[in-house]
């Protein structure tokens, strides 16, 4: 099942996927993650360290991000 994720104009990067207790102890092992119950998905800062450890821990996944290319510049 596909992970989404999704850039909006603040500093955060908000993932959504259907419930798993694996991917749920995987995101929280995110330094500054947490749950945004309006938006209905986690919370993840927007840097280059933060996604690094994201695209590690969920490596065995398929993602789709929504402004991929900007989420790729940060990897430079």
């Amino acid at each position: 099942m596909t992970i989404q994720i999704e850039k909006e104009k603040d500093e955060n990067l908000y993932i959504s996927f259907t419930y798993d207790v694996e991917r749920v102890r995987r995101i929280k092992s995110i330094k500054g993650s947490y749950w945004n119950d309006q938006k209905k998905a986690w919370a993840i800062p927007y840097n280059k360290e933060t996604l690094l450890k994201f695209l590690q821990l969920f490596s065995d996944e398929e993602i789709l991000a929504q402004d991929a290319l900007d989420c790729l510049m940060l990897m430079k």
